[in-house]
């Protein structure tokens, strides 16, 4: 009875914990949304006159995903990561996935080349072996 009630007390910080987790991560969201929205405003201000359309987005763009990543590092730093981890397991997991999906790539690469070097037109005859 006392190993249930010591795996019970444990449950109960570990949901404690989580929910603490997800109200930081909600308020590191709720902070980025707002920073994010004034540095697009005022970034779209100070390139009005650009010489190019597609440069103001590109800034735009750099700007609100600059505060994102601010904001993942902060919410990975109070969680009591590092970047560095982060990185390695996507590595790791990058690596698995593409032994995985080997054969697939493989396909859709030479289907696609097929598709754009258009070696064969309408008409032609391929022969296989003999």
């Amino acid at each position: 009875l006392d190993g249930v009630l010591e795996r019970l007390d444990d449950a109960g910080d570990q949901l404690l914990d989580l929910g603490i987790a997800v109200a930081q991560f909600m308020l590191v969201l709720a902070a980025a949304i707002l920073l994010a929205r004034w540095a697009r405003r005022r970034v779209r201000r100070r390139l009005r006159a650009a010489p190019s359309p597609a440069f103001a987005v590109a800034a735009e763009n750099a700007a609100v995903v600059s505060v994102y990543v601010v904001a993942i590092t902060v919410v990975l730093a109070l969680w009591g990561l590092t970047w560095t981890g982060l990185v390695t397991a996507l590595s790791i997991g990058t690596v698995a996935a593409a032994f995985g999906f080997q054969d697939l790539l493989r396909s859709v690469v030479g289907g696609v080349l097929v598709v754009l070097e258009r070696p064969f037109s309408l008409g032609d005859r391929i022969k296989v072996r003999e």
